[in-house]
């Protein structure tokens, strides 16, 4: 079975993890642009995230903790996805 290029592109974008502090925050606005969803809670909101990919979720993951030194995430939304519930974290993520 041959593996598409598209595929190995997006395994080879997922896999990096660029060192410059604005790469990382126009990939993550990117990625959150098309897999977050604002949801209202007590004292402000909550931000859920929920990729097609395991891996990509993972990735919005490492992005948020490598930027913001206290992230406190929470994997309720299962594999593929996972809330930020701090929302003092989100209003500085957004």
């Amino acid at each position: 079975m041959e593996v598409s290029f598209s595929k190995e592109v997006k395994d080879e974008l997922l896999a990096q993890m660029n060192p410059a502090r604005h790469c990382r925050i126009a990939e993550l606005a990117a990625l959150l642009s098309i897999c977050a969803r604002a949801v209202p809670a007590d004292g402000g909101c909550h931000l859920r995230i929920h990729m097609d990919r395991p891996e990509a979720a993972d990735k919005c993951r490492r992005l948020i903790e490598s930027l913001f030194d206290d992230a406190q995430l929470s994997g309720a939304a299962g594999p593929d996805g996972f809330v930020v519930a701090d929302p003092a974290l989100v209003s500085r993520i957004m």
